[in-house]
């Protein structure tokens, strides 16, 4: 099997894998005040070239995508380690773009620190379409593939559900429509899966799952009703 080498992290076997994806998922907590801060310093001295500061999104998407993880039998709890290791990735941008949006809308902020937010906010979703496109790949075409497990089925098609929709706020129009599509393809399968286990509609899991569906399900009949006003 092929060696994963990124400075001083290779990855050869799948304890490896899981180790430094939790670890890299730790890293992912921070404090939003401490990030505006940081944002405010960045424009202020416009050093716009750190944008993708963070370890953890760069590290995550690069180390599990560069592995070969479809040689692995993950279980359920490892799935879950590598799923939200891309999930937590793109949180943090997704924190990271509120944290912008508060510097444009706020009354305070000069012209010049608006302007380079919106340019920072612009470099924040391509970050999150690239991630959320890296992790539909993986988990679909390498993960998906190589298990029958219903809940770790579930688990995956619950995520990408998440992901695409989370994305979807990047774009606008057709483009945003089409990512709700995808995701609520992906929330379709994963509700598959838990009508298949029979899991009660007052399980936590299923709750979750249905109130994510619901979410692009309101976002869809409202964009019908708009089209057809048109």
């Amino acid at each position: 099997m092929n060696q994963y080498i990124d400075n001083d992290i290779s990855v050869s076997n799948k304890e490896e894998l899981i180790y430094y994806i939790k670890i890299l998922n730790h890293l992912g907590s921070y404090d939003g005040k401490n990030i505006y801060e940081y944002y405010l310093f960045l424009i202020k001295y416009d050093i716009l070239f750190i944008v993708s500061y963070i370890l953890l999104t760069i590290e995550t998407v690069t180390l599990i995508k560069s592995v070969n993880v479809e040689n692995y039998n993950f279980n359920y709890t490892e799935s879950l380690s590598v799923g939200f290791a891309f999930k937590n990735a793109l949180n943090v941008k997704r924190k990271e773009k509120t944290i912008l949006e508060n510097i444009i809308t706020n009354e305070k902020s000069s012209e010049r620190e608006k302007i380079c937010a919106e340019l920072l906010k612009s470099k924040l979703n391509t970050d999150i379409r690239s991630i959320e496109k890296n992790t539909y790949a993986v988990l679909k075409n390498k993960c998906i593939s190589r298990t029958t497990d219903d809940k770790i089925l579930m688990l995956y098609w619950h995520i990408l559900g998440d992901m695409s929709r989370y994305c979807a706020d990047t774009f606008h129009g057709t483009d945003k429509e089409k990512m709700h599509e995808k995701s609520m393809k992906s929330y379709s399968y994963a509700l598959h899966y838990a009508n298949k286990m029979k899991i009660p509609p007052s399980s936590p899991k299923m709750l979750e799952l249905l109130v994510s569906w619901t979410v692009v399900l309101i976002f869809d009949k409202r964009t019908q009703q708009n089209n057809r006003r048109i």
